[in-house]
């Protein structure tokens, strides 16, 4: 599977077709876990196909908003997927500061998705640090009762942080 995952993230008119039709395989199958990479399968392909296409953004950032994906339009999207605990995320924090206090006032903004499952941690983080974008989080979106967002992070198949899609205007 990681092959075939590699091949459609590197060469999407080769790698995307196999991984469909590869998926369609696997979620017509019987077992569980065929099924289960069938899914994560479906994200590794939303992903491929990102290129040119409507980027889907949804949950709640951390104070409890609901994001407005549409304020974001006309704009330079740095989406990043990140946690505290990951020491090459917050290690990338300095550079998208220098970046984002650079080309800011010119339409550039950044999304921060966290993986936290500690709010806490995540909350205090934020506060030490003073990020001047927003941050959305996983947990709270995903226990948010009221509207069932998805988890950007299986929809997209990201499997490894810090992960980063740069949305064009």
């Amino acid at each position: 599977p990681s092959i075939l995952e590699d091949l459609a993230r590197s060469k999407p008119a080769i790698g995307v077709p196999m991984l469909k039709d590869l998926c369609a395989a696997f979620a017509a199958s019987d077992d569980e876990s065929r099924k289960r990479i069938a899914t994560r399968f479906e994200g590794k392909i939303r992903f491929a196909d990102l290129v040119g296409n409507e980027m889907k953004v949804e949950g709640l950032y951390l104070d409890g908003t609901e994001i407005d994906w549409k304020s974001y339009r006309g704009k330079v999207v740095l989406i990043d997927f990140w946690a505290t605990w990951c020491g090459p995320c917050v290690g990338e924090i300095p550079n998208m500061t220098r970046m984002y206090e650079k080309y800011n006032a010119a339409g550039f903004e950044i999304l921060g998705y966290s993986l936290d499952q500690d709010l806490d941690a995540l909350h205090k983080f934020e506060e030490d640090r003073k990020l001047p974008w927003k941050t959305a989080s996983q947990k709270l979106s995903l226990d948010y009762k009221a509207k069932k967002f998805v988890d950007l992070s299986q929809y997209y198949g990201i499997t490894g942080i810090p992960t980063m899609i740069l949305v064009g205007k």
